[in-house]
Parts: C-alpha cells; sequence; structure tokens
C-alpha cells in the first residue's frame, strides 16, 4: 500500500486526478507540482505524476518518477504494475524483467508480481523462467486466506496457453479444468475449454 503522511490530502489528490482523467493536463500537473513543493514524499502523488508524464509521451521523466515512488513506498505493488506496463510498452523488457525481480524481493507473498514477471518473461521468450513464474503466482494466490477467484483463473489461463505452444495438450487441459474448478460459473472458462478441444 503506498505509504500516507498523517494529513494526507485526499480531496486534493482526487481533484488534481479528476482533472488528469479529463485530460486537463496543463491545469491538474500545475496543481499537481504544487502539491508536491509542499508535500514532496506522497507516493500517491509521485505516482500520478509520473503516470501523467508518461500520458504526455514525457518518457524519461516519467520513469524518473515511478522510481521515486518506488523508492518512497518499495512495497506498493500498484507502482511496480505500472512502471513495468509502461516499461514493456516501450520496448523495455528486460528493464520491466529487472524491477519485477526488485518488487519479488519486497514482495514474496504476492501473488501478482510474480504474474507480471512471467508475462516479461514471456516478452522475452524466456518460456521455462514464465512457466516457474506462472507456477509460483498460482502457488501463492493458492495459499491467501482468500484465494482471488478471478486472479487464478487469470493465471491458470495463461499458464494453459504457455503449455498449449509447447504443444502440452494434457496440462493445458489440466489447466483448463483448474479455471472451472476455481470459477465455475463463468461461462466463458467453459467456452475457453470448448475451444481448446475443437482447434486441438
Amino acid at each position: 500500500m503506498a505509504q500516507q503522511d498523517i494529513e494526507y490530502p485526499f480531496e486534493e489528490i482526487d481533484s488534481i486526478e479528476t482533472l488528469l482523467n479529463a485530460k486537463q493536463y496543463e491545469e491538474g500537473l500545475k496543481l499537481l507540482n504544487t502539491l508536491l513543493e509542499k508535500k514532496p514524499d506522497i507516493s500517491t502523488a509521485c505516482l500520478l505524476k509520473a503516470e501523467t508524464l508518461w500520458d504526455l509521451d514525457k518518457k524519461r521523466q516519467a520513469y524518473e518518477w515511478y522510481k521515486k515512488t518506488i523508492n518512497l513506498a518499495p512495497k506498493w505493488h500498484r507502482a511496480y504494475r505500472l512502471y513495468g506496463y509502461s516499461l514493456i510498452h516501450d520496448g523495455y523488457k528486460q528493464e520491466a524483467y529487472n524491477l519485477y525481480t526488485q518488487g519479488i524481493i519486497q514482495m514474496p507473498q504476492n501473488a501478482e508480481i510474480y504474474f507480471e514477471r512471467g508475462s516479461a518473461d514471456e516478452f522475452l521468450e524466456n518460456y521455462e523462467q514464465a512457466m516457474q513464474d506462472f507456477n509460483q503466482a498460482i502457488s501463492v494466490e493458492k495459499k491467501q486466506p482468500k484465494p482471488n477467484p478471478f486472479r487464478l483463473t487469470h493465471y491458470y489461463y495463461r499458464r494453459s496457453r504457455l503449455w498449449l505452444k509447447q504443444k502440452n495438450y494434457e496440462q493445458t487441459l489440466l489447466d483448463l479444468n483448474a479455471m472451472i474448478q476455481v470459477n465455475p460459473n463463468n461461462h466463458d472458462n467453459y467456452n475457453t475449454r470448448a475451444s481448446f478441444y475443437i482447434n486441438n
């Protein structure tokens, strides 16, 4: 979770975010910069600035604000996710992998960070490591007090795609079945398995 000081300016952050979401960048950034001059260590504001600069195609500046956010809140998964997605989008796949590895060190019980590193592995065509990370994401999520069925379904689906790419149809089917067991009320899971039967 983002680090917050005692006088965290909830309303101010919300107002700025509303402006930026409406693409009123000049006014939103002006208010955001003023806030950061007064309170430079609010990780939420730093992340908002990073996202905005990236949207404005000021990539290098955005990366610096992403880094500052993570320095302020090293266990905030959302910061790693957004920074990692930006890096992958911009073609810096190895850098994204390294970032997610840093996140895993900070948050070894966070399933999402393993999953995201697995996705970076796939972009790097490191399929063996991707499989290990997807395995770990599933294992960690299943050990949570209340495993998230939507996350687990997605993790199984992505791992099934990796099995299919390796033409391991038995393991592919096992993961497709596991998707249904985890979330039996999601009809898309049945359609996904049916598509596998039809095409293989």
